[in-house]
């Protein structure tokens, strides 16, 4: 990937490049029943649970320039499985990949160790970037260290006042 980046870049002049997600099997799966895969696999978001190290090939689109852009598929995630209407599955198809790889990249680390990647994500518009904005901001204020230390505190429980809800 790191050669087929430089030669994109550097000899044939791209701007950008894309990448897409990618099904992997799920290895203790896959070793008893290897007939089952795609259907039993696990989508490749190139941030979190990676069995890979993307990092060098982030820092080399950093280095070159180069921003990263995908139509990320999401057909066959979550609800988007149905055996017998494709529109049904590719409805919100995109924006589903698109999140998914977002959201990896983030919980990741991946913006964070490289804050100059520039990122673009192809169709499903912006509302799901929105919703996994406003998901990763309340997530933060309702379970930071802080905010769980002032809901789950032991020495704060009202033990009498407790009580006087269990009896009625």
């Amino acid at each position: 990937a790191m050669d087929d980046l430089d030669y994109a870049a550097k000899t044939l002049g791209m701007k950008v490049i894309s990448v897409n997600t990618v099904r992997r099997p799920i290895p203790a799966v896959h070793r008893k029943h290897p007939d089952l895969f795609p259907l039993v696999s696990w989508v490749e978001t190139f941030g979190l649970d990676s069995e890979y190290d993307y990092d060098p090939f982030w820092a080399k689109c950093v280095d070159l320039g180069v921003p990263v852009m995908g139509h990320f598929g999401g057909m066959g995630f979550g609800c988007r499985n149905s055996p017998t209407n494709y529109m049904y599955n590719h409805i919100g198809h995109f924006a589903a990949g698109a999140e998914a790889v977002c959201k990896a990249l983030f919980m990741g680390g991946v913006t964070k160790r490289f804050p100059d990647l520039r990122i673009a994500f192809l169709e499903g518009g912006a509302g799901w970037a929105v919703a996994l904005l406003n998901d990763i901001t309340e997530h933060w204020e309702k379970r930071n260290i802080g905010a769980l230390g002032r809901i789950t505190d032991p020495s704060l429980l009202k033990r009498d006042e407790l009580a006087k809800y269990f009896r009625q």
